[in-house]
């Protein structure tokens, strides 16, 4: 170990006085043949002996203290490097509070409120976490703490450090600046923090734009600190509406409330805090699984009563779990939403008009790199070689090899947290230039609620083109140079996930006259399934898509006007697919996920486009072949006849293509799925068949349409008018002024193989 250590030394110290970098790529060979020599065998069941542990600490602070030194001489160089700025008093490293008002009701800004629903129209509200996802272990339990940081934190960190177990702080942003240093201990620990607002105060009494000042200051206050920024809230005193949800959503906050509550304050009063333990075993008793409970860390009284109470817990088998493992999401932090409004240089307290965070991002850039988003895509690479310079070979020689791989994750997370606290927070030095991409929000975990109550009243479609949709090359520039969206992948059949009895029915080239036979089918059977819808046919039939979607169906894109889309140019395909989802966003007021391209058509190119747009294509498994058999009058025996031949040879999880855009081939649905639900098989939409949330929420697709591009797309910024009334309700008739017919399928009565948009000189069909 003596030995690791020393040559880590020298090398820390050759670094930092010649000022360069990490040279990675010999460090990494060097990783890799220690790995392979010492990699000890570990064996999660066990613990580390004292000596271990001992071994395990002294660890912590050797690298501790050589990252410290690293990171220090780093942000130190790129002080001088670039031009820097008056300095602003801090309490703890390159913390600022100058921004911070005082203790009370936060400050309003009307300009906030304006900005976020200004470049987040879509934000829906989403409803209020109450307890752990139900993906997770029925034994986890949601412990969280409310009203602090204060001075007696410290006591529910210690016993948790004990027992290697992490929790969740919901902090009053106001109390942050006097317990700086709690805040950076807990979350160095590993909890997970978020927003309890700025002063606590109930929001449902306040104006919007109070509520965001509230949360706008309370999230803040948790960056300046930690330097990440939160995505999930939890209002004051559990208060909570409509109104605050929706002000919140524009914010990309969800709220967390709980489903157990202490009640642990309003014993201190009584001197009868023994009641919070049994308010546990009383839980415990009563079968309670997957819970989030209520409890402060405010209170000397409070905290003292949180030992026996997660004693209590272990001792039931129970996992006390921080919020992030409770959801099952990867982290509570990240907020594109939040990220864009202190970019944009409206948060006051910080020069040249900007925001101190994002001040402070800017100085964690040297030589044009963001030192702060490298970090983070080279975590695991930083872990490698720390554990090979110095954790591995030296627990091997220690005897350590039984030590858990938790235990040596949560060192290095520890380490890493340091070296993140160093490098994303240095003295704020210059303001940032304004940022080369648009803002995109950031969607809610749960923003997955449909809407069942969406009418015609606002619909309009005088954006609405007529035939081929016209193609921008500067909307294609805008998804390549704003995204990076990885290819996505192409579905084929409901997730290996999915219950093997779900079915993907699903029904192309709608909406027309017929697809009302397709959901009066469904609605008694209490089932629902997927429309891909034709763009250019919903300005002639909006209504029979809102029913569709209020009746909790499943909508996708089918592009705009149906072509072929590798014949199409990239500027083209773009096009198709923003008009097909501008068109089903129209009725819906949802922005869809997924796209189906016409006649299962695709290659990478296409491929790669929708993923620039945030689209994932979905095609099928099994084929009916439905519209073949319209013209020889047989689609009612052929249609059934092959969902009996498919169940016969065993298929599951199926997603099978069927039109509603004939007669024909609408009649042949009832007796089709008949089969299908008298063999045991449940029809789902899209999102069930794909075991998600939902088809709806698309952060790519938001920001475009907020940009103005759609309405000027050779300037953005001005955006038109889009949401005037164009369809008389009654009717559910798109009125004639600024409206096109739909331009390729109007959903004829009849087939009529002239008409027919399946023939294809280059297949022949679909």
């Amino acid at each position: 170990m003596l030995l690791q250590t020393c040559l880590f030394a020298t090398f820390v110290a050759s670094t930092v006085r010649a000022a360069q970098p990490f040279p990675l790529e010999p460090m990494m060979l060097f990783a890799v043949q220690m790995l392979s020599i010492h990699a000890p065998h570990h064996t999660t069941s066990q613990k580390p002996t004292t000596t271990q542990a001992g071994t395990i600490q002294t660890l912590t602070k050797a690298v501790t203290s050589t990252v410290t030194a690293v990171t220090t001489a780093t942000s130190s160089t790129a002080a001088t490097s670039v031009s820097t700025a008056t300095a602003v008093p801090d309490s703890h490293g390159g913390m600022n509070f100058a921004w911070a008002p005082p203790p009370g009701l936060a400050p309003v800004h009307p300009e906030w409120t304006a900005y976020f629903k200004k470049t987040f129209p879509y934000a829906t509200a989403t409803p209020d976490i109450l307890s752990c996802a139900s993906s997770v272990d029925a034994n986890y339990w949601g412990i969280s703490f409310d009203d602090g940081p204060t001075e007696n934190t410290h006591v529910v960190l210690d016993y948790f450090a004990r027992q290697k177990l992490s929790t969740t702080f919901w902090v009053i942003g106001s109390s942050v600046q006097d317990a700086a240093k709690t805040l950076l201990d807990t979350h160095m620990a590993g909890h997970d923090i978020g927003s309890h607002s700025w002063s606590h105060k109930d929001l449902t009494t306040l104006s919007e734009d109070e509520i965001v000042a509230e949360l706008v200051y309370g999230a803040r206050a948790v960056f300046e600190v930690v330097g990440k920024m939160p995505r999930y809230f939890r209002p004051p005193y559990g208060a909570i509406d409509d109104r605050v949800r929706r002000v919140a959503a524009y914010l990309g906050l969800q709220a967390v409330k709980w489903s157990h509550d202490t009640q642990d304050w309003a014993n201190v009063q009584t001197n009868s805090m023994q009641n919070v333990p049994r308010s546990f075993e009383t839980w415990i008793q009563q079968g309670v699984v997957r819970p989030i409970t209520l409890a402060h860390d405010l209170y000397p009284e409070t905290v003292a009563v949180v030992g026996q109470s997660m004693d209590l817990l272990l001792k039931a088998g129970k996992v006390p779990v921080k919020l992030s493992r409770c959801l099952d999401v990867g982290t509570v932090y990240g907020n594109d939403a939040l990220d864009a409004f202190f970019g944009s240089g409206l948060f006051p307290g910080s020069s040249g008009g900007k925001s101190a965070a994002a001040a402070a991002a800017a100085a964690a850039v040297v030589g044009g790199i963001d030192r702060s988003e490298a970090l983070e895509g080279t975590r695991g690479l930083l872990k490698l070689l720390c554990l090979s310079l110095l954790v591995a070979p030296c627990l091997f020689v220690a005897g350590a090899q039984t030590v858990a791989p938790d235990d040596l994750s949560n060192v290095m997370d520890q380490i890493m947290d340091l070296y993140r606290t160093h490098m994303v927070h240095p003295q704020p030095a210059v303001s940032p230039s304004p940022p080369s991409k648009p803002p995109t929000p950031s969607p809610s975990p749960s923003n997955t609620q449909q809407q069942t109550n969406r009418t015609l009243a606002n619909v309009n479609f005088r954006w609405a083109p007529s035939g081929s949709p016209p193609a921008y090359p500067t909307w294609t520039s805008y998804f390549r140079q704003s995204q990076t969206n990885a290819n996505l992948p192409l579905l084929t059949k409901c997730a290996d996930s999915a219950n093997v009895n779900v079915w993907g029915a699903s029904f192309d080239d709608g909406p027309s006259e017929s697809t009302h036979l397709v959901t009066e089918y469904f609605a008694p059977k209490n089932m629902r399934a997927t429309f891909w819808i034709i763009g250019s046919n919903v300005p002639k039939y909006p209504k029979a898509l809102l029913d569709a979607y209020n009746a909790g169906h499943d909508i996708g894109i089918h592009t705009w006007s149906h072509p072929r889309l590798p014949e199409l140019s990239d500027d083209q395909i773009v096009s198709e697919l923003v008009y097909g989802a501008r068109a089903i966003f129209e009725v819906t007021g949802k922005m869809p996920k997924f796209f189906r391209p016409p006649y299962g058509a695709i290659d990478d190119r296409v491929r790669a486009i929708g993923s620039y747009l945030g689209l994932e294509a979905v095609t099928w498994s099994h084929d009916t072949l439905d519209w073949s058999y319209v013209a020889s009058g047989t689609t009612q025996q052929r249609v059934p006849q092959a969902f009996q031949g498919w169940l016969q040879q065993g298929i599951t999880r199926a997603i099978t293509l069927q039109h509603d855009i004939f007669e024909e081939t609408v009649a042949a649905i009832p007796q089709s799925m008949d089969v299908l639900i008298n063999a045991g098989r449940t029809i789902v939409p899209l999102s069930k068949c794909l075991n998600i949330p939902s088809a709806y929420g698309n952060p790519t697709l938001e920001a475009f349409f907020a940009s103005g591009l759609f309405e000027n797309p050779y300037g953005g910024k001005t955006k038109g008018a889009w949401r005037h009334a164009a369809v008389d309700p009654g009717s559910g008739v798109a009125k004639s002024r600024g409206i096109v017919k739909a331009v390729r399928v109007e959903g004829p009565k009849k087939f009529n193989v002239l008409q027919s948009h399946f023939i294809n000189e280059n297949n022949g069909g679909r």
